[in-house]
């Protein structure tokens, strides 16, 4: 067993859409926030952040990671609906 203290949970959000099949075009920047399963500060979790942010993906260690993953939530099951009916494309811009 691995343990929930070594368990990272995340959120990602980077911009894109699909041009074709296996072909997304990315129209901004991104983020990857972070941090432990279990609320833990641990060295752990700022090594993986700072990796992903030294490689260009905008890793941050975010302590309060559950609150951006439930906003992701909430907006999803509110909108993504709307926006397949109207074949919008997700997000603010239209």
């Amino acid at each position: 067993m691995i343990g929930a203290g070594r368990v990272l949970a995340g959120i990602t959000n980077w911009p894109a859409y699909l041009v074709e099949h296996r072909h997304i075009h990315v129209t901004g920047d991104g983020e990857i926030k972070l941090w432990t399963l279990t609320s833990a500060k641990t060295a752990m979790a700022y090594r993986v952040a700072t990796a992903l942010a030294n490689a260009g993906l905008g890793g941050s260690a975010a302590p309060l990671v559950t609150i951006a993953i439930w906003a992701k939530v909430i907006v999803n099951a509110a909108l993504n609906d709307i926006w397949a009916l109207t074949r919008m494309t997700v997000g603010w811009g239209g």
